[in-house]
């Protein structure tokens, strides 16, 4: 599996509460803008949903304006849902600004939500993700399988036994090294399917494995599973170097903004040289921004989600994919 990228993930750099333009010419590197710094103060998110909505959940790409006082105006974003955060204890909102092309993470106790009429909005009612583990070595397929363990874990209505297994570090060192185990100690071939299967019923879940006989069936299949809020595995073959995202993303925990790497494996394409390495991300929920449908994706090489656009499904044939959802019978 694909090896983990020993590059420095991200840089640190402080910020003053107004728009802030980085000149790095000195260095010989290309000028940096950043939009807004919500690393002090109270940001406003409201949300154009009704008053009557306020019990349902907050779909992946929901608009959100977000008002500030380092912004000179409002701010359209699609709210993406919360991120864990270090620990596990605390949660932070993901704001993607298509404008700008920046994804904001900030932290849950610095965000007021509301709907349109100016009502408070539970944090409850966006979609949690886990923070990332971050792999060691060529095991991304091990520390993706646990971090989709881990997501089908923090529904409420996750059986017991898999709740367990992620209840403290010591279970959760314990659920890591049997998904190591099962998938690289004395195996040879593609263990990845078989590992899947064993460990989700070990922990009293259900595997899915997505058909692959056309492009359009399989897309349709994770799209619906992942809007069905099931987090999908993922295993595709990649292009001989990272890509670079689009996009951007910051993390505004104060007193700092931490600006996160833009690198990113993707399925190779046709029109890429394919690598012989594989790589194994969680694909976590599905979302429309512009017109346009995106997936929010756990890569174990970053603490972050990142964004595909959905047309990387497309690269079934290309790209190698296959794909397995992991669920539980009482929500299906």
């Amino acid at each position: 599996m694909k090896r983990s990228l020993k590059l420095k993930p991200e840089f640190r750099i402080k910020f003053s509460n107004t728009r802030v333009f980085l000149a790095l010419a000195f260095w010989g590197l290309p000028t940096v803008a950043f939009a807004a710094d919500f690393c002090a103060g109270l940001v406003h998110a409201k949300f154009s949903s009704q008053s009557e909505q306020r019990v349902s959940k907050l779909k992946p790409g929901s608009l959100a304006v977000l008002t500030h006082t380092s912004l000179d105006q409002q701010l359209e974003t699609h709210f993406l849902g919360r991120i864990q955060n270090a620990g596990g204890s605390s949660h932070s909102y993901l704001f993607y600004d298509t404008a700008s092309q920046e994804i904001h993470s900030i932290p849950a106790d610095r965000v007021a939500l509301s709907d349109a009429q100016g009502s408070a909005i539970e944090a409850s009612r966006g979609k949690l993700y886990v923070r990332s583990e971050n792999q060691e070595g060529p095991t991304c397929a091990a520390y993706s399988l646990f971090n989709c363990l881990r997501q089908v874990a923090l529904d409420e209505k996750a059986p017991d036994r898999v709740r367990l297994a992620v209840s403290d570090e010591s279970h959760r060192i314990k659920l890591l090294m049997k998904a190591v185990n099962e998938i690289y100690i004395g195996k040879f071939g593609n263990a990845l399917p078989g590992a899947i299967e064993k460990l989700a019923t070990e922990h009293q879940l259900r595997t899915f494995t997505h058909p692959s006989s056309t492009i359009e069936e399989f897309r349709a299949s994770i799209l619906r599973d992942l809007n069905s809020g099931w987090p999908v595995l993922t295993s595709f073959s990649v292009p001989e170097k990272m890509v670079e995202t689009a996009y951007s993303i910051f993390e505004h925990d104060s007193p700092e903004i931490v600006r996160s790497s833009k690198n990113l494996w993707i399925p190779a394409s046709s029109t890429t040289t394919r690598s012989h390495d594989a790589h194994v991300v969680v694909l976590l929920a599905a979302f429309e921004a512009q017109g346009e449908e995106f997936i929010l994706v756990s890569d174990p090489n970053w603490q972050m989600p990142r964004i595909w656009p959905a047309s990387y499904l497309d690269r079934l044939f290309s790209g190698r994919m296959a794909a397995s959802t992991v669920w539980f019978e009482d929500a299906k």
